[in-house]
Protein backbone atom coordinates (compact mmCIF):
# COMPACT_ATOMS: atom_id res chain seq x y z
CA UNK A 1 0.00 0.00 0.00
CA UNK A 2 1.57 3.55 -0.58
CA UNK A 3 0.64 6.24 1.16
CA UNK A 4 -1.31 9.07 0.14
CA UNK A 5 1.01 11.63 2.01
CA UNK A 6 3.72 10.84 -0.19
CA UNK A 7 2.33 12.18 -3.07
CA UNK A 8 4.20 15.49 -2.43
CA UNK A 9 4.00 18.45 -5.15
CA UNK A 10 6.81 20.91 -5.06
CA UNK A 11 6.70 24.69 -5.98
CA UNK A 12 3.22 26.78 -5.79
CA UNK A 13 0.83 23.27 -7.41
CA UNK A 14 -1.90 21.73 -5.36
CA UNK A 15 -1.72 17.71 -6.32
CA UNK A 16 -3.88 16.82 -8.87
CA UNK A 17 -4.37 12.74 -8.58
CA UNK A 18 -4.95 10.80 -11.69
CA UNK A 19 -7.08 7.62 -12.21
CA UNK A 20 -5.01 4.65 -11.23
CA UNK A 21 -6.72 2.61 -14.88
CA UNK A 22 -3.83 1.96 -16.83
CA UNK A 23 0.18 0.99 -16.78
CA UNK A 24 2.39 4.01 -18.20
CA UNK A 25 5.90 2.95 -18.71
CA UNK A 26 8.95 5.51 -18.23
CA UNK A 27 11.81 6.15 -20.18
CA UNK A 28 15.73 7.14 -19.30
CA UNK A 29 15.83 5.15 -16.13
CA UNK A 30 19.31 4.43 -16.53
CA UNK A 31 20.63 7.78 -16.03
CA UNK A 32 18.66 7.98 -12.82
CA UNK A 33 19.33 5.17 -10.63
CA UNK A 34 20.73 6.80 -7.51
CA UNK A 35 17.18 8.77 -7.16
CA UNK A 36 15.17 5.60 -7.57
CA UNK A 37 17.24 3.65 -4.95
CA UNK A 38 17.08 6.23 -2.58
CA UNK A 39 13.26 6.40 -3.71
CA UNK A 40 12.34 2.79 -2.15
CA UNK A 41 15.33 3.29 0.18
CA UNK A 42 17.94 0.19 -1.41
CA UNK A 43 15.20 -2.42 -0.94
CA UNK A 44 13.21 -4.21 -3.97
CA UNK A 45 10.56 -6.37 -4.55
CA UNK A 46 9.63 -8.63 -7.26
CA UNK A 47 5.92 -7.07 -6.95
CA UNK A 48 7.95 -3.78 -6.87
CA UNK A 49 7.74 -1.40 -4.25
CA UNK A 50 4.49 1.65 -4.01
CA UNK A 51 5.91 5.11 -4.66
CA UNK A 52 4.18 8.56 -5.67
CA UNK A 53 5.38 10.25 -8.54
CA UNK A 54 4.62 13.67 -10.19
CA UNK A 55 4.33 14.36 -13.29
CA UNK A 56 5.99 17.62 -14.45
CA UNK A 57 6.13 19.56 -18.07
CA UNK A 58 9.30 20.49 -19.15
CA UNK A 59 8.94 23.12 -22.26
CA UNK A 60 12.79 23.88 -21.77
CA UNK A 61 14.40 20.91 -22.40
CA UNK A 62 16.86 21.05 -24.89
CA UNK A 63 16.61 17.54 -26.49
CA UNK A 64 12.28 17.46 -27.17
CA UNK A 65 9.80 20.56 -25.55
CA UNK A 66 7.28 18.58 -25.08
CA UNK A 67 9.59 16.40 -22.64
CA UNK A 68 7.48 15.56 -19.35
CA UNK A 69 9.76 14.63 -16.45
CA UNK A 70 8.59 12.10 -13.83
CA UNK A 71 9.56 13.33 -10.17
CA UNK A 72 9.26 11.12 -6.96
CA UNK A 73 10.20 12.70 -3.72
CA UNK A 74 11.40 15.86 -5.30
CA UNK A 75 13.99 13.93 -7.51
CA UNK A 76 13.66 13.56 -11.40
CA UNK A 77 13.50 9.44 -12.33
CA UNK A 78 12.80 9.75 -16.04
CA UNK A 79 10.72 10.74 -18.64
CA UNK A 80 7.37 9.83 -20.26
CA UNK A 81 8.19 8.17 -24.12
CA UNK A 82 8.83 10.82 -26.83
CA UNK A 83 5.86 9.68 -28.96
CA UNK A 84 3.35 9.67 -25.93
CA UNK A 85 4.16 12.83 -24.57
CA UNK A 86 2.69 15.04 -27.15
CA UNK A 87 -0.78 14.05 -26.05
CA UNK A 88 -0.19 14.96 -22.60
CA UNK A 89 0.41 18.74 -23.24
CA UNK A 90 -2.85 20.30 -23.83
CA UNK A 91 -4.27 18.74 -20.29
CA UNK A 92 -0.63 19.53 -18.39
CA UNK A 93 -1.10 23.38 -19.45
CA UNK A 94 -4.95 23.26 -18.52
CA UNK A 95 -3.80 22.11 -15.14
CA UNK A 96 -0.85 24.38 -14.44
CA UNK A 97 -3.02 26.91 -15.41
CA UNK A 98 -5.33 25.59 -12.61
CA UNK A 99 -2.46 25.77 -10.01
CA UNK A 100 -2.44 21.97 -10.39
CA UNK A 101 0.01 19.06 -11.35
CA UNK A 102 -1.04 15.87 -11.66
CA UNK A 103 0.45 13.17 -8.91
CA UNK A 104 -0.17 9.19 -9.30
CA UNK A 105 0.80 5.91 -7.64
CA UNK A 106 3.50 4.26 -9.46
CA UNK A 107 6.06 0.92 -8.48
CA UNK A 108 9.73 1.18 -8.56
CA UNK A 109 11.12 -2.51 -9.79
CA UNK A 110 14.26 -4.15 -10.03
CA UNK A 111 17.50 -3.70 -7.49
CA UNK A 112 17.42 -7.41 -6.50
CA UNK A 113 19.96 -10.34 -7.17
CA UNK A 114 20.60 -10.40 -11.37
CA UNK A 115 18.54 -7.51 -11.35
CA UNK A 116 20.53 -4.32 -10.11
CA UNK A 117 19.43 -1.77 -12.37
CA UNK A 118 15.78 -0.09 -11.23
CA UNK A 119 13.01 0.75 -13.40
CA UNK A 120 9.37 2.41 -12.69
CA UNK A 121 5.83 1.91 -14.29
CA UNK A 122 3.20 4.86 -13.59
CA UNK A 123 -0.40 3.81 -12.31
CA UNK A 124 -2.18 6.63 -14.47
CA UNK A 125 -4.48 7.20 -17.29
CA UNK A 126 -2.98 8.14 -20.75
CA UNK A 127 -5.98 10.80 -21.02
CA UNK A 128 -4.63 12.17 -17.10
CA UNK A 129 -8.16 11.41 -15.90
CA UNK A 130 -8.71 12.96 -12.44
CA UNK A 131 -10.83 12.05 -9.13
CA UNK A 132 -14.22 14.06 -8.74
CA UNK A 133 -13.44 14.46 -5.26
CA UNK A 134 -10.57 15.64 -3.04
CA UNK A 135 -8.14 12.88 -0.78
CA UNK A 136 -9.55 12.81 2.61
CA UNK A 137 -8.11 14.31 5.28
CA UNK A 138 -6.28 12.59 8.10
CA UNK A 139 -3.63 10.30 7.87
CA UNK A 140 -4.59 8.36 4.61
CA UNK A 141 -3.41 5.10 2.98
CA UNK A 142 -4.37 3.94 -0.58
CA UNK A 143 -5.46 0.74 -1.45
CA UNK A 144 -3.65 -0.38 -5.25
CA UNK A 145 -6.56 -0.85 -7.35
CA UNK A 146 -6.29 -3.63 -9.85
CA UNK A 147 -9.56 -5.80 -9.04
CA UNK A 148 -13.47 -4.17 -9.64
CA UNK A 149 -15.52 -5.24 -6.63
CA UNK A 150 -19.22 -4.08 -6.49
CA UNK A 151 -20.64 -2.32 -4.07
CA UNK A 152 -24.66 -3.40 -2.57
CA UNK A 153 -26.56 -0.75 -0.72
CA UNK A 154 -25.91 2.08 -3.51
CA UNK A 155 -29.69 2.25 -4.12
CA UNK A 156 -30.48 3.61 -0.69
CA UNK A 157 -27.24 6.40 -1.06
CA UNK A 158 -28.20 7.99 -4.70
CA UNK A 159 -28.49 11.46 -3.48
CA UNK A 160 -25.14 11.26 -2.19
CA UNK A 161 -23.38 9.87 -5.15
CA UNK A 162 -25.38 12.25 -7.85
CA UNK A 163 -22.76 15.51 -7.24
CA UNK A 164 -20.05 12.98 -8.57
CA UNK A 165 -21.53 11.09 -11.50
CA UNK A 166 -21.57 11.60 -15.10
CA UNK A 167 -24.81 12.79 -16.68
CA UNK A 168 -24.43 10.40 -19.69
CA UNK A 169 -26.11 6.99 -19.05
CA UNK A 170 -22.56 4.47 -19.38
CA UNK A 171 -20.37 7.12 -18.54
CA UNK A 172 -17.46 6.61 -16.21
CA UNK A 173 -16.63 9.31 -13.52
CA UNK A 174 -13.86 8.35 -10.05
CA UNK A 175 -13.84 9.18 -6.83
CA UNK A 176 -12.24 8.59 -3.33
CA UNK A 177 -14.04 6.25 -1.16
CA UNK A 178 -12.82 5.49 2.47
CA UNK A 179 -13.46 1.77 4.25
CA UNK A 180 -14.65 1.40 7.36
CA UNK A 181 -16.85 -1.52 9.35
CA UNK A 182 -20.67 -1.21 9.79
CA UNK A 183 -22.76 -4.39 11.54
CA UNK A 184 -24.78 -6.02 8.73
CA UNK A 185 -28.77 -5.32 9.61
CA UNK A 186 -30.25 -8.38 7.54
CA UNK A 187 -30.16 -11.51 5.81
CA UNK A 188 -28.12 -14.99 6.85
CA UNK A 189 -25.24 -12.76 8.32
CA UNK A 190 -27.13 -10.17 10.41
CA UNK A 191 -25.44 -9.10 12.95
CA UNK A 192 -21.66 -9.93 11.48
CA UNK A 193 -19.83 -6.82 10.36
CA UNK A 194 -19.14 -5.85 6.71
CA UNK A 195 -16.78 -3.16 4.92
CA UNK A 196 -18.59 0.10 4.83
CA UNK A 197 -18.03 2.17 2.01
CA UNK A 198 -18.01 5.82 2.56
CA UNK A 199 -17.72 9.26 0.29
CA UNK A 200 -16.93 12.06 1.91
CA UNK A 201 -18.01 10.36 5.47
CA UNK A 202 -21.06 9.69 4.09
CA UNK A 203 -22.62 6.06 3.73
CA UNK A 204 -23.43 4.73 0.28
CA UNK A 205 -23.37 0.96 0.60
CA UNK A 206 -20.81 -1.55 1.95
CA UNK A 207 -18.83 -4.87 1.02
CA UNK A 208 -20.67 -8.13 0.37
CA UNK A 209 -19.51 -10.47 3.86
CA UNK A 210 -17.17 -12.66 1.45
CA UNK A 211 -15.67 -9.88 -0.12
CA UNK A 212 -15.18 -8.73 3.37
CA UNK A 213 -13.63 -11.17 4.69
CA UNK A 214 -11.29 -11.10 1.87
CA UNK A 215 -10.30 -7.23 2.42
CA UNK A 216 -10.99 -6.91 6.16
CA UNK A 217 -7.74 -8.35 7.78
CA UNK A 218 -5.76 -5.57 5.76
CA UNK A 219 -8.25 -2.73 5.94
CA UNK A 220 -8.54 -3.61 9.78
CA UNK A 221 -4.64 -3.58 9.97
CA UNK A 222 -4.44 -0.27 9.08
CA UNK A 223 -7.41 1.10 11.07
CA UNK A 224 -6.29 0.35 14.08
CA UNK A 225 -2.49 2.03 12.89
CA UNK A 226 -4.88 5.00 13.09
CA UNK A 227 -5.07 5.25 9.18
CA UNK A 228 -7.66 6.39 6.64
CA UNK A 229 -8.38 3.92 4.31
CA UNK A 230 -8.79 5.30 0.77
CA UNK A 231 -10.09 3.51 -2.52
CA UNK A 232 -10.56 4.60 -5.86
CA UNK A 233 -13.96 3.96 -6.77
CA UNK A 234 -15.65 3.97 -10.30
CA UNK A 235 -19.30 5.47 -10.61
CA UNK A 236 -21.88 4.54 -14.02
CA UNK A 237 -24.95 5.79 -14.31
CA UNK A 238 -27.17 3.15 -15.50
CA UNK A 239 -31.08 3.09 -14.38
CA UNK A 240 -29.56 3.92 -11.05
CA UNK A 241 -26.27 5.01 -10.10
CA UNK A 242 -23.29 2.11 -9.52
CA UNK A 243 -20.41 1.93 -7.73
CA UNK A 244 -17.17 -0.16 -8.02
CA UNK A 245 -14.26 -0.38 -6.20
CA UNK A 246 -10.81 -0.84 -7.19
CA UNK A 247 -9.08 -3.25 -4.49
CA UNK A 248 -5.68 -5.48 -4.46
CA UNK A 249 -6.50 -8.80 -6.35
CA UNK A 250 -7.09 -11.43 -3.63
CA UNK A 251 -4.33 -13.95 -3.72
Amino acid sequence: MATLSELAVTGPYKAFHLVADSRIAVVGESHYQAALRRAVDKNHSDGGLPVAACLVREPENKYDRNAVRIDVQGETVGYIARDEAPWMQKKLMWLERQGLRPVCQARVFGGGPGKPSYGIVLHASHALNGFSNEIPAGNPVMLDGSWMTTVTGEELHQEILEPYAQQDHDSMSYIFATLGLCEITNGKHKGQQALEVRVNGQRVGQLTYAMTQRYRPAVEASLSAGHVVVVSAMLRREDKIEVYLLMPEHR
